[in-house]
């Protein structure tokens, strides 16, 4: 059987303290509280230095044109200016109306001969028309080897042969002076 338990002795000397024990778990985060009460605002502070200049911000759109204003005073006449450059050529206008013809001029005086033309191709050869009568009998005293030139197709007198047909030889007009192209045969005296 069990005695009456005794009175409590006296309190030991204190041992030393145990080993840190490991971090409990986190306990879960409570609600949020509600929202306290504003406060009233405080005293507006001391003005501060200004800041340095920004940066220039991009150029705005152009503003509505203004309604114009009332024409200003004429301005007194400046001087002439200097003659600008000659412009181009214009256009050919339109032909004009023919005029009257006018009155006659005088003759001018001759213009100088020009050169020689090429001589032209002979052309085909003409039919021979029908003996004339036969002339009377002539005399000459030519000596033989005498040249003479008859246009080209003429018939020689007796006793010439011929030695070059059909050259072209330039002939002075008695009247007016102009050049005129003959094409001759020429003959030998036997």
């Amino acid at each position: 059987m069990t005695g009456a338990t005794g009175d409590a002795g006296p309190q030991g000397i204190p041992g030393d303290p145990g080993a840190t024990g490991g971090t409990g778990v986190p306990g879960v985060t409570g609600d949020a509280g509600a929202q306290g009460v504003q406060g009233d605002p405080g005293a507006t502070g001391a003005t501060g230095d200004a800041g340095a200049p920004g940066a220039t911000g991009g150029t705005g759109d152009v503003g509505a044109q203004g309604v114009p204003g009332d024409p200003g005073a004429t301005g007194a006449t400046g001087d002439a200016g200097a003659p600008g450059a000659t412009g181009g050529t214009g256009d050919l206008g339109p032909q004009g109306i023919q005029g009257d013809q006018g009155a006659t001029g005088e003759t001018g005086a001759d213009g100088v001969d020009g050169e020689d033309g090429a001589v032209g191709p002979q052309g085909p050869l003409g039919l021979i028309g029908p003996a004339g009568p036969e002339g009377p009998q002539g005399s000459s005293n030519l000596p033989p080897g005498t040249i003479i030139e008859l246009r080209a197709g003429t018939p020689p007198p007796a006793g010439f042969r011929l030695i070059l047909s059909n050259v072209s030889k330039s002939y002075q007009s008695v009247k007016g002076g102009r050049t005129t192209r003959v094409l001759v045969d020429v003959y030998e005296k036997e």
